[in-house]
């Protein structure tokens, strides 16, 4: 009965992060004014909310495209600059980087960089410019497009007033589907959101063969039917006070109640066996006791007791499981490699490190209690 209660209390603290990260990402709502698009802040809370980032930034800092890692002193030196939200210096030292000579990824790494930055200081025009500089020669057009730019493209093109082309790279950016699970999700969050800030005009002049089209068909029609009730463009819409029928509120709660994969790192084999399978079935049985909707995921791993290992199945969970959290691991030892390598995919990650010289924050949690902080109990 303890193990179950003590992991009921891990899977809501997980539940907790999950809905902190979704509130921070719904909070954003953008609102297009002429041909530009503008970015309205979260009103500042109690708690400063830092490196807010806009719809079309699902490039990683201090990554390549790809999540491949950077030594470049230069560009991580810029990402820093843009992630305490200093754009035009940032965008300055991106465009001073992308004037030297660079292989294929590390332009098109770049070049995504300073087409984001444009368009979050909207510049849409530039963005566009800069996404064609990138692909212009490359052998097989559209397909040959990273997603990290399409979805650049399919808010850049609706800044500039081009619906149509807006659409067609949100489409593609799904079909592409380089960022795991999300990739749909994402799609589905930006043609919603041009189509509700287009312009009545450019609803009734989008080719009739959209209204076909599976992913942009379904909004269409829902942002027709809006605005036969005269809600005007922009105008932002309460699906939970019933303004959108019932067949799009189960269409927004099918992109909200997705399934969430977590990557569970625990010593299943070796000298620490018994307790790392102990925690397993406690993580197991609290998962069966508040997942009835099966929309949690559990991918394991065995690290037994060797910490060399920990930086590689991180990685493997992020890029081929595409978790979305990290328990673990267990031992002290393996949790410093598993932080590090957790920060460096923006993976949040639950340790049960018990050790003073850990230091959780950045993303990381520590769900144990330390020796110093026993030693202060008892003297209390």
């Amino acid at each position: 009965m303890q193990k179950t209660n003590f992991f009921r209390f891990l899977l809501c603290s997980l539940a907790s992060i999950l809905m902190l990260s979704s509130c921070a990402t719904s909070s954003k709502r953008a609102i297009l004014s002429g041909a530009e698009i503008s970015q309205e802040r979260p009103r500042k809370m109690s708690v400063d909310i830092k490196n807010e980032k806009d719809p079309w930034q699902i490039w990683t800092y201090r990554l390549l495209l790809g999540n491949q890692p950077t030594k470049d002193n230069g560009l991580i030196q810029a990402d820093s600059l843009h992630e305490k939200g200093d754009l035009k210096n940032a965008l300055k030292s991106y465009e001073n980087l992308f004037k030297r000579k660079l292989s294929p990824l590390e332009r098109a790494s770049i070049g995504v960089r300073i087409a984001s930055t444009h368009l979050s200081l909207q510049n849409s025009k530039s963005a566009l410019s800069t996404i064609g500089t990138i692909y212009k020669n490359t052998p097989n057009g559209i397909d040959d497009v990273h997603p990290e730019a399409a979805l650049i493209l399919g808010y850049a093109y609706a800044a500039q007033g081009d619906l149509d082309q807006s659409l067609r790279w949100f489409v593609q950016f799904e079909k592409l589907g380089s960022v795991g699970s999300q990739n749909t999700s994402l799609a589905n969050q930006g043609i919603r959101f041009v189509l509700r800030n287009a312009s009545n005009s450019s609803i009734d002049n989008l080719p009739t063969a959209w209204s076909k089209q599976p992913l942009v068909s379904l909004w269409l029609g829902e942002e027709r039917k809006l605005r036969a009730k005269g809600i005007e463009p922009g105008e932002a819409v309460d699906v939970e006070a019933g303004s959108i029928n019932a067949e799009s509120s189960l269409a927004q709660q099918s992109l909200v109640r997705a399934k969430v994969k977590i990557g569970v790192i625990l010593p299943l084999s070796g000298e620490h066996a018994v307790l790392g399978n102990s925690v397993k079935e406690g993580i197991e049985l609290a998962v069966s006791a508040n997942n009835p909707d099966n929309l949690i995921e559990l991918v394991m791993r065995d690290v037994g007791s060797d910490a060399s290992i920990i930086e590689e199945n991180i990685n493997s969970l992020a890029l081929n499981e595409h978790v979305h959290f990290l328990i673990g691991p267990l031992l002290s030892s393996q949790a410093a490699v598993a932080s590090t390598a957790a920060r460096l995919r923006e993976l949040p990650i639950i340790t049960f490190s018990k050790s003073d010289s850990f230091s959780p924050g950045g993303g990381v949690y520590r769900l144990g209690i330390t020796s110093s902080i026993q030693v202060a109990s008892l003297l209390d």
